[in-house]
């Protein structure tokens, strides 16, 4: 008698494909408001509670959006890296220093993306007497580009300003 015929081995199960992982999404940037008037709302803090906003967003990066300014004036980011000491609202709204602490505490630049990666900072800065950020620009001195509390900037078309920061883990 002929030998069984062995049934046959099954092919073996192949892996399954695996399904690419997305990349995670960024996290949009958490910008959290310091002040605003005009166009951009009014969110006007007093001393205490615009540094005590800075001091919780463990930010150092503060965004100024002015629409009435020149274009290279528009939307300003500063990027500090001395925000333990820094008393912003004495700064950005009453007496700004940039003749104090130009490239050693802060930066400016023309984008965000400068600013988080530190490139193209604003070439020339000075201060003291009247807001940010008095006429520094990005290249050369830029006059009347200024806001600050105690009084409008009567030379731009329009007061509207917004500052911001952008939170801790962002920047």
């Amino acid at each position: 008698t002929p030998a069984p015929t062995p049934a046959p081995t099954p092919a073996p199960t192949p892996a399954p494909t695996p399904v690419p992982t997305p990349a995670p999404t960024p996290a949009p940037n958490k910008w959290q408001l310091l002040y605003s008037t005009g166009d951009f709302g009014s969110f006007t803090p007093g001393e205490d509670e615009f540094n005590e906003i800075v001091r919780q967003s463990g930010g150092n990066i503060i965004w100024r959006e002015c629409s009435g300014c020149v274009a290279t004036h528009q939307n300003i980011y500063m990027r500090r890296n001395d925000m333990d000491v820094y008393n912003a609202y004495q700064d950005l709204m009453v007496n700004w220093r940039g003749d104090v602490g130009f490239r050693s505490s802060f930066n400016l630049f023309s984008s965000l993306d400068d600013a988080l990666n530190l490139q193209h900072p604003w070439q020339w800065c000075n201060g003291i007497g009247t807001g940010f950020p008095r006429d520094c620009g990005p290249v050369s001195r830029v006059d009347l580009q200024w806001n600050y509390v105690i009084r409008p900037n009567r030379y731009l078309s329009d007061n509207s300003i917004k500052f911001s920061i952008l939170a801790s883990g962002q920047a």
